[in-house]
């Protein structure tokens, strides 16, 4: 027979069973319902042993709420890499916009306070800052970092991720409406593929970072870094291609420019041949002149510098050293004193005025006409007459003066003789008008002579008439009278004079050299 004490007992242990079991049932149910952080009833659950009902069911609540916190990581990271995937899909071609949707985005998604993205710029060993953000503003800061300089620099070398803690107020200020204050925990993350680093993420905030949230970091850089390794060499190969392009229009440009030079080069040659071929022709026509003309021609290239000394170069040409009685450039150098030694003393100052004055004048105004004599090789002098003309720049400063030299002693001679020639009939001439003036006065004497006869006429004339008158008175002379008039006419008959001059000049090639004077 079961005593009352012991029905009690199993009643107590079946209520007590009971309320287990419904708390049992309650907490399993808010498990069911998801409300993974129910606390089950009426129990201390640090006092709970795991071999219990109670026990085994708080074990599993915390496995759930474990694997459930897993799982809510596990997504985060997935959607995280997705948004982050597709970011970068749509900026896959611009590394500035890129750089700063990743670094925006990142800063939201993970909820820290500010970060900036670093470019590895391996032709220049520098790590340059591309894109900052903090608290939903585009920032513009301009940092670069040579390999292994400071955090970053020795990030890229390492190639490992950095988390600090307890960061040092001088190595980061965290700016917002409500003052500065440094972060709790900095995140320096390479952003690698292949082992080779493209880039640096740097992340800096109030909370600490989580081992999923590093983890995905982690993650995110390699398909970050990927892209920034597509992106650079997209823009490479573009750079390249744009290079390319260019070099190939260049190259384009260069062989039309070639085809043309060769175009003028073929016209170069061909006006060239044709230039030495009138060169020749000309030095043919000039070599024929000079050996031909009796006048010997004579060039000088004029100095820069105007420095004209006795031994500038001078040019004369084989038959103006043969006029001088000398054969070649041994015995008569192609320079200016071979000439100007030879200038007769009287004539070498005029000379060489002349010629300096005709170069200084840059107005080219003043004529190089010029008579001297040279100094034969014989030791003669002989007479020359030297003409030049200048060429001369826009400026008129001169560039090179020609001319011939012309023997002149001939016309010297004729000159001489035609003043010999002058003079004797100056003196002739003078004798002459002394004939003429003697001639005049005779002439003169006769005139008066005459004028007196006429008048002797006139009053004969005079007599006779009244003679006449008288006639009878004088009948008894008549026959006298008659005698005396026949005696007047005879001597009127017998007066006249008339003297006859000619004057002949004689002349040889035009010159006069006698004069003939008859009466």
């Amino acid at each position: 027979m079961i005593s009352q004490s012991h029905l009690n007992e199993v009643q107590e242990n079946l209520d007590q069973l009971k309320s287990e079991i419904n708390s049992a049932t309650f907490f399993v149910k808010k498990i069911e319902e998801g409300v993974l952080d129910v606390k089950y009833p009426n129990i201390d659950e640090n006092e709970i042993t795991s071999d219990s009902l109670s026990g085994s069911l708080i074990s599993m609540r915390n496995k759930l709420v474990h694997l459930n916190k897993e799982d809510l990581q596990r997504k985060w990271t997935s959607d995280g890499l997705a948004l982050f995937n597709e970011i970068l899909r749509k900026n896959g071609n611009d590394l500035q916009e890129a750089c700063y949707q990743i670094i925006s985005n990142l800063i939201k998604y993970i909820k820290a306070n500010q970060g900036a993205i670093y470019v590895v710029k391996k032709d220049k060993q520098l790590i340059e800052q591309i894109a900052c953000y903090a608290y939903d503003r585009k920032k513009y800061i301009d940092q670069t970092f040579q390999f292994g300089e400071g955090l970053i620099g020795q990030i890229y070398l390492e190639k490992e991720t950095l988390l600090l803690h307890d960061v040092p107020k001088d190595f980061v200020q965290i700016t917002s409406g409500l003052g500065e204050a440094a972060p709790n925990a900095v995140i320096i993350v390479p952003l690698k593929v292949n082992q080779e680093v493209e880039g640096i993420i740097e992340l800096a905030s109030f909370k600490e970072f989580r081992t999923f949230e590093i983890e995905f970091l982690e993650k995110l850089g390699e398909s970050v870094a990927s892209t920034l390794s597509n992106i650079k060499v997209t823009q490479q190969t573009k750079l390249l291609l744009e290079e390319s392009q260019q070099q190939s229009e260049s190259l384009k440009a260069q062989e039309e420019e070639l085809r043309q030079n060769m175009e003028e080069l073929s016209a170069t040659q061909e006006e060239l041949v044709r230039k030495q071929q009138e060169s020749s022709n000309i030095l043919e026509k000039f070599n024929l002149i000079t050996q031909t003309t009796k006048e010997g021609l004579w060039d000088m290239v004029v100095p820069a510098n105007m420095d004209i000394n006795d031994h500038t170069p001078f040019f004369w040409t084989d038959r103006f050293k043969q006029m001088l009685g000398y054969t070649n450039e041994t015995d008569f150098p192609n320079v200016l004193h071979s000439w100007s030694d030879l200038l007769h003393p009287h004539d070498k100052e005029n000379t060489l005025n002349a010629f300096a004055e005709h170069l200084n004048d840059t107005t080219g105004n003043t004529p190089y006409d010029v008579e001297y004599q040279l100094k034969l090789k014989n030791g003669e002098y002989r007479w020359f007459r030297a003409i030049g003309n200048t060429l001369r720049n826009p400026q008129g400063k001169p560039i090179r003066i020609a001319g011939s030299l012309i023997d002149i002693q001939a016309l010297k001679d004729m000159q001489s003789l035609q003043n010999e020639l002058e003079l004797k009939i100056e003196e002739r001439t003078k004798e002459v008008n002394k004939l003429l003036y003697a001639s005049k006065e005779k002439n003169e004497q006769l005139t008066a002579q005459e004028e007196e006869l006429r008048q002797n006429i006139e009053e004969m004339q005079a007599t006779q008439e009244a003679l006449a008158l008288k006639n009878k008175e004088i009948a008894k002379n008549a026959a006298e009278s008659a005698s005396v008039i026949r005696g007047i006419d005879e001597v009127m008959c017998t007066i006249e004079f008339t003297p006859n001059v000619e004057l002949n000049l004689l002349s040889v090639g035009g010159i006069p050299i006698m004069v003939k004077l008859s009466f």
